[in-house]
């Protein structure tokens, strides 16, 4: 599995975004690359699932286990609907927390 990520057309790792948290210019900020930072490195462990959370849109928030290959595949089908190739950029209207 590829062990970085790119973010704002930058590659990142685990490791180099934890940087970010140190030198961050405000509390929110500081809370956005903590949680990226938080996620990749479970998303890079050597478990099969990573742990997320629903919105509770629908009723009470809630945290689920789910594989990270059924995660991989809803992507590549999200890229293919949208016809999204590598590098194209695309933009996230809501909080990355949740599903």
């Amino acid at each position: 599995m590829m062990q970085r990520i790119r973010l704002n057309g930058e590659l990142y790792s685990p490791t180099n975004l934890a940087c970010f948290v140190a030198t961050a210019k405000s509390p929110k900020e500081q809370e956005f690359y903590q949680e990226i930072c938080s996620f990749l490195s479970e998303w890079f462990d050597s478990k099969q699932t990573v742990r997320v959370q629903t919105s509770g849109s629908t009723g009470r928030p809630k945290a689920l286990e789910v594989r990270k290959t059924h995660m991989q595949n809803s992507a590549k089908l999200t890229c293919t609907y949208f016809g999204l190739k590598p590098d194209d950029s695309a933009l996230l209207c809501m909080p990355v927390r949740y599903i």
